[in-house]
């Protein structure tokens, strides 16, 4: 997302948006070891994503990705005045980027800086399914190997 080079950016534009989804799809996998403990976890962040503009945004992003044509995207090369993006700003024709993340204003709405709290927010995700996650795997451990 950092790189000069425009096709490498939207590269990782897609690719955060679709294997930020892919990591909650993986966690999903927790439920068939442990069904209750992974409903008593998953359903507060399960709400918040479906409520949250920022990962509503994600997803829709991710799902026209794969499903769709893929959504037009343009990349600013060039531009002027105050209120003017920044070059190498990505924009989504007929798409505006979120302006809110669990109830807080996004004040900077660049591709680089939603990516940003995008992956933020899945690691906090990971890290708080760990209890879970050991759990899971100590019964599987003992299952294996008595």
């Amino acid at each position: 997302m950092g790189d000069a080079d425009q096709d490498r950016v939207v590269l990782g534009f897609f690719g955060i948006a679709v294997f930020g989804r892919s990591v909650t799809l993986a966690l999903q996998l927790l439920k068939s070891f442990d069904k209750q403990a992974f409903d008593d976890w998953y359903q507060s962040w399960f709400q918040e994503m479906r409520d949250d503009p920022l990962c509503r945004f994600f997803y829709e992003l991710r799902t026209d990705i794969l499903h769709g044509m893929g959504p037009l995207i343009g990349f600013v090369l060039a531009s002027y005045g105050a209120n003017a993006p920044s070059v190498g700003t990505i924009t989504i024709p007929g798409r505006p980027f979120p302006t809110t993340h669990r109830g807080q204003p996004i004040e900077d709405s660049s591709a680089l800086h939603l990516c940003s709290l995008y992956i933020a927010y899945l690691e906090e995700m990971i890290n708080s399914a760990s209890a879970v996650i050991l759990a899971v795997q100590d019964r599987w451990m003992a299952l294996q190997f008595g």
